[in-house]
């Protein structure tokens, strides 16, 4: 099913429309403006994958926010309750599947490599894990063939892309799971450490790592997921739901982690987690605070 009114493109696609019975739906859009939230929800039996191609979102799973940028992928399994939280659904391009955990068998030979695939992603504990263009690619390819009538082989076309889609995706989780960096990156993230409660500037992080400034930005977004400015200050606000939770002060966290006023400290709080500092320490006891899973 394709909608197109102003300022949406949708593309969303059932099993019915695909002919394969491990994808339950898969869908792809563009919104030029901004749309309402997506409310909490969870998915029986089934696991979800969003891409986010252009733009950015942030997004809640089991009251912890995951604000993520262009070839992010955000994975959720049937008992994570997810939604954009107090967030709308930024205007973006946002590429999703969610696919059928398979009934088990009695004898594991009798699954196909699907299922086998399947449930292996089902194993995977991360939320966050970042593409390297592969799965954008598979995600493309796929719904391009699904749409495709005429195609003879379309069936085993559709099967390939998704096989290949869930492999790169296990490959990309144990990639992430190594927590292998340059030497020059974890330069970068040691320097972030000891200076956190320091304004930090960009500059300065590149010469400590040995990189020009942009060099610095690629390497730093290819091997997080994340921009320096983003990490840091993601890693600023874990450090500061803390100090919160544990009884601090709102003006005293804000200047003790380098920010120039309260101010400007509340409106990157809120930004990040989707509550103002204050309702922060008034929910502390439910951990509403980002605790991204680039830090844990």
């Amino acid at each position: 099913m394709r909608n197109k009114s102003k300022g949406i493109h949708r593309t969303v696609l059932y099993t019915t429309d695909i002919g394969v019975k491990e994808i339950s739906s898969l869908g792809h859009y563009i919104y030029s403006r901004s749309q309402n939230r997506l409310r909490m929800h969870t998915h029986k039996n089934r696991i979800e994958l969003v891409l986010v191609g252009k733009g950015e979102q942030d997004y809640v799973v089991s009251n912890h926010v995951h604000h993520l940028t262009g070839g992010d992928i955000l994975l959720t399994q049937p008992q994570d309750k997810h939604g954009t939280g107090r967030s709308i659904e930024s205007k973006g391009e946002i590429y999703w599947l969610q696919i059928r955990i398979p009934g088990k068998k009695r004898i594991v030979s009798e699954e196909n490599d699907t299922s086998k695939l399947i449930r292996e992603i089902s194993r995977i504990d991360y939320k966050f894990i970042r593409d390297d263009g592969r799965v954008l690619q598979c995600f493309r390819r796929l719904i391009e063939t699904c749409l495709d009538k005429k195609e003879k082989v379309r069936h085993l076309l559709i099967k390939t892309l998704l096989n290949l889609l869930l492999l790169d995706l296990i490959q990309l989780a144990e990639k992430k799971a190594t927590g292998i960096h340059s030497k020059q990156i974890e330069t970068a993230l040691t320097y972030i450490e000891n200076n956190v409660s320091q304004p930090i500037q960009l500059a300065e992080l590149a010469k400590e790592a040995g990189l020009s400034l942009s060099r610095l930005k690629t390497r730093f977004k290819n091997e997080t997921g994340l921009t320096p400015n983003d990490y840091i200050n993601r890693k600023k606000i874990q450090i500061a739901g803390e100090r919160l939770k544990n009884g601090k002060s709102v003006t005293d966290t804000a200047f003790d982690l380098g920010y120039c006023s309260s101010q400007y400290f509340a409106y990157v709080f809120k930004k990040y987690t989707g509550n103002t500092p204050r309702q922060a320490k008034d929910v502390s006891a439910n951990g509403i605070y980002s605790e991204d899973s680039h830090f844990s």
